[in-house]
């Protein structure tokens, strides 16, 4: 697999290519906008516009997502799939995302940790178990050059959070002045930016006399780039040599992927012509118990997505 990072002169983006060389993944290219200008100088090319970027099997991207220079051209050019692990992305450019997901395969995450999956569904847990009787709070905190407040992953916990309740709750991103009393649906979202924190979060939970809470520190980025390659892995499955896909029911538009998927095709009519009858003959003669069944023949159509499976050495001796 071949990896081009968006996004390579900044913390993730030399990050990933860090642990990409020590897993021995080859890095094609990066792109970032500071090329040529940025001090840090990488083993690999760099290039300022993703026009001039050659092929790579996956994009890893860490980017800021300035405006033109939109990683999703490069994706949709060259049909390869996408790993979006940037944050503070606008209402436009995840519709952006949302469009060009339906041309090529697209994993995007606001944290790449697997802990902070955990939180997040430890949080979403908590919320419906406790409900009402405890109010919810949010705090995160990352280093002093972090642009984006609240965080991507701070979003996400509010996200997984809300969905707990059957009612809609408001965030409230900090507080302030004179008359901040806490309405009883709000979920408080604050923000702390200082030093090198590389990333904390906390989701606390306030009944009366009682508080949950549940937190996550990153103790370096090393888990947040282990996680965006292990994603990039998955999206470079290849069909049929990595994975094998079967669907059921035949439709024309199986015939017309790439590669062919194989499928099993059915006798629409004669089923629902064997139903016709069985509901007119249970009309005719009503009886309170037993059930009647019918076997349809099925016509397997063989396209080009299943593999051949392979067969270990032990399990041809045996």
């Amino acid at each position: 697999m071949t990896i081009l990072i968006s996004g390579a002169c900044g913390f993730m983006g030399r990050e990933v290519a860090a642990q990409a060389k020590s897993s021995g993944i080859d890095v094609v290219c990066g792109v970032d906008i500071a090329a040529g200008v940025a001090p840090y100088q990488p083993d690999f090319p760099l290039y300022a516009n993703y026009a001039d970027a050659p092929k790579a099997d996956v994009v890893i991207d860490f980017s800021n997502w300035k405006p033109g220079a939109n990683v999703l051209d490069y994706a949709m050019k060259y049909r390869v799939p996408v790993v979006i692990a940037s944050t503070g992305l606008t209402d436009e450019q995840l519709h952006q995302i949302a469009e060009a997901s339906k041309v090529v395969p697209i994993f995007r995450s606001g944290n790449m940790s697997l802990g902070i999956a955990l939180l997040r569904a430890l949080a979403k847990k908590a919320a419906g178990v406790l409900g009402d009787a405890f109010d919810v709070e949010i705090v995160e905190a990352h280093h002093n050059r972090k642009l984006d407040a609240p965080s991507g992953t701070a979003l996400m916990l509010l996200d997984a959070v809300k969905s707990a309740y059957p009612d809609e709750r408001e965030a409230v991103f900090g507080r302030h002045g004179r008359d901040c009393k806490r309405q009883h649906q709000e979920i408080g979202m604050h923000s702390l930016r200082g030093g090198t924190v590389t990333g904390e979060h906390e989701v606390y939970f306030f009944g009366n006399d009682e508080t949950i809470e549940i937190k996550h520190a990153a103790a370096s980025r090393r888990i947040f780039a282990l996680g965006a390659l292990q994603a990039a892995k998955q999206l470079n499955l290849r069909v049929p040599e990595d994975l094998s896909l079967a669907g059921y029911d035949g439709i024309r538009l199986t015939q017309m992927l790439q590669p062919r998927l194989t499928t099993i095709e059915q006798d629409t009519k004669r089923i629902g012509a064997q139903a016709a009858e069985f509901l007119i003959d249970r009309i005719e003669n009503p009886r309170t118990a037993g059930s009647e069944t019918a076997t349809i023949p099925v016509k397997l159509l063989e396209g080009e997505s299943m593999g051949i499976c392979p067969v270990k050495a032990d399990a041809a001796n045996s």
